[in-house]
């Protein structure tokens, strides 16, 4: 799995780009882990804000490295 880190670009399927602006609960455990999933928080090039969780996250994006 890749990791997903604060100031990373990312391109969605669609062909936008993103910047990741933080990863909330990253580090929350066992049943925590279901109620609070690790969340990214990122914003466009357009400085809209948007939140997935990781898992969500990861299905539509791609690191750009």
């Amino acid at each position: 799995m890749k990791k997903i880190e604060p100031n990373s670009k990312w391109r969605h399927v669609s062909g936008k780009f993103y910047n990741v602006v933080l990863v909330a609960n990253e580090d929350s455990e066992g049943s925590q882990r279901l109620m609070y999933p690790p969340t990214v928080v990122y914003q466009g090039i357009d400085d809209k804000s948007l939140a997935k969780t990781s898992r969500r996250f990861l299905e539509t994006m791609t690191l750009i490295e």
